[in-house]
């Protein structure tokens, strides 16, 4: 160490502080204020206007709305997101939970009302997936879809996941189909 180390003064690593500042940074803020998602794809919901509508170019996904507070722009790459997913694993857990009443492959399953037929969470190519599974008629064929809330696994027993969860909840009570 030289003499002027001395004076020099050190920049502290990851302090408290500077760990409050990054997870309020991170923490998910909504607006309060509602808006509709409608695609003309045969349903709507309502959701907080945080979450901004944009165009996905994956045939699977419908509907893609994003975590946008704050933002002048963003993408279909952004998350959290909120989606109607058409997807096998989607599919199959329909599939089971007709035949047997359940759903595995899963980490969190509860049975539903009406016509979402039930809520879970799965692992998503390491994110993680808060769905709503439901059915409609489309060209007369039965389909099997999920409306999602996609967000990392980090968010994993946070309150940033209790948020998000909360925001599907309001917008699958909102949900509805419509003949086009």
């Amino acid at each position: 160490m030289g003499l002027f180390d001395l004076f020099r003064k050190k920049k502290p690593e990851n302090t408290e502080q500077d760990s409050n500042k990054k997870a309020a940074a991170d923490r998910i803020v909504l607006s309060g204020v509602m808006h509709t998602i409608d695609d003309e794809m045969g349903y709507a919901y309502e959701i907080d206007d945080t979450f901004r509508q944009t165009k996905s170019h994956a045939a699977e996904v419908e509907t893609l709305a994003v975590y946008a507070y704050g933002k002048e722009d963003w993408t279909e790459a952004d998350q959290p997101s909120v989606f109607v997913l058409t997807d096998d694993r989607i599919l199959d857990a329909i599939e089971e939970y007709k035949e047997k009443g359940t759903v595995s492959d899963v980490l969190q399953y509860e049975a539903a009302d009406g016509m979402l037929l039930f809520r879970a969470v799965m692992e998503y190519y390491g994110d993680r997936i808060y769905y709503y599974a439901f059915e409609m008629e489309r060209e007369e064929d039965e389909w099997q879809l999920g409306l999602c809330m996609m967000y990392p696994a980090a968010y994993e027993n946070t309150e940033n996941e209790a948020i998000l969860k909360r925001v599907l909840d309001e917008a699958a009570k909102t949900f509805r189909v419509y003949d086009e």
